[in-house]
């Protein structure tokens, strides 16, 4: 078993490609999930940077007699999310098992949110583990990939679950002439998604609960909700634009679901007092926990967008490049106890535009898709 790429050799990446060494690569995906922006930019991340030949095939159409039996398979982390999102392995046994027959060239499986349906993942995977040549996981860790994939013999490559796309160089509104203080849509997650999917909904939540209960800042305009209704899909980017700031936290989740009955527990009401009082009973309740915690594509948009975060602490990141707090965003503690501050901090032009250039300068030289292709174009050319 082997764990010895990790996404910090990005910058590293570039000088071990053979450039005339340019492979067929298979990616199979799928477009149940194709109207999500993040889709959009990891594929566009591949197409447009990749040195190598990319065929991008529907895992619902596509026959196996299509697919180039010595290419690179990829089990892209999209078509993977979808099958169990809907259970619907079982329907794609017969072309999983005739494909992994057949094929003689290396497999590969990109994942994200490993924590759910962990059994059905596990089970996947070693069914094709006399095939599979790498697993592209979001873990931070070794011992983190090992748990979550019962120690299935392949390359782990930690990875982030999304990158900077291109980069953004038409002119930003400038701060004040922006209509949005505060920018915030959140979710209302079960307990399955541990801390980590609390805080989604607490953060904006707290943050609304302070401008309620304080004057002096009601003359700044907070755009919040954490109703699914009040999603932002089409217009979210323009959105962001207007927007001075915008909170976020950490992508992820703390809890490995090992059976179907975890999946099933369900928030007591739509209050946030009573929200709260289930996360922390729920909570206590699990045992097999680990963090999953880095940095999420839509901070990488703000960001690209030229809006300032405002976070609560954690890691923003992959653990070896993260994004610092006080020098790329503004930190906001999980037990809100510095939040006047950060309401101080909103209406500082001058701090929010330093804090907001020195981000966008770091990330689109770190994360950005051009590098992180790159070093994964590096590891299909080893395989």
């Amino acid at each position: 078993m082997e764990h010895i790429y990790h996404s910090k050799n990005f910058h590293d990446a570039a000088c071990l490609i053979d450039t005339h060494r340019s492979l067929p690569v298979t990616y199979i995906t799928s477009t149940n999930t194709w109207d999500l922006s993040p889709v959009i930019d990891w594929i566009n991340g591949f197409k447009n940077n990749t040195i190598h030949q990319y065929t991008i095939v529907n895992a619902a159409t596509v026959a196996v007699e299509q697919i180039d039996p010595e290419a690179i398979l990829v089990f892209g982390w999209e078509m993977m999310n979808a099958c169990m999102l809907y259970n619907s392995y079982s329907k794609r046994d017969k072309f999983i098992n005739q494909i992994i027959t057949v094929h003689r060239g290396p497999v590969v499986v990109i994942k994200q949110d490993e924590h759910l349906y962990n059994p059905v993942l596990v089970d996947f995977v070693k069914r094709i583990e006399g095939k599979l040549s790498a697993i592209l996981t979001c873990t931070s860790s070794d011992k983190d990939a090992e748990r979550v994939y019962g120690g299935v013999d392949t390359k782990y490559i930690h990875i982030l679950p999304g990158y900077l796309p291109a980069v953004d160089t038409s002119k930003s509104k400038d701060f004040k002439d922006r209509s949005i203080d505060v920018l915030s849509r959140g979710r209302w997650l079960k307990p399955k998604y541990g801390e980590l999917g609390r805080l989604k909904a607490s953060i904006g939540e707290e943050m609304l609960l302070y401008w309620n209960r304080n004057p002096e800042v009601q003359h700044l305009n907070i755009n919040h909700s954490n109703d699914a209704r009040d999603r932002i899909y089409g217009a979210w980017i323009p959105t962001v634009k207007e927007a001075k700031t915008l909170l976020a936290t950490p992508t992820g989740c703390n809890v490995i679901h090992s059976t179907r009955s975890q999946l099933d527990i369900m928030r007591d009401g739509t209050t946030y007092s009573s929200y709260q009082r289930v996360y922390a009973a729920e909570i206590n309740n699990w045992e097999d926990t680990l963090n999953f915690e880095c940095i999420s594509p839509k901070i990488l948009q703000a960001i690209n967008c030229r809006t300032a975060l405002i976070l609560y602490e954690g890691i923003y990141g992959d653990g070896v490049s993260n994004l610092v707090p006080g020098k790329h965003y503004i930190e906001l503690k999980r037990d809100n106890s510095n939040i006047a501050e950060v309401w101080e901090k909103v209406q500082d032009l001058d701090l929010i535009e330093r804090i907001t250039n020195r981000a966008f300068k770091y990330a689109t030289t770190t994360y950005a898709y051009d590098r992180f292709v790159r070093f994964i174009d590096c590891i299909y050319s080893g395989l």
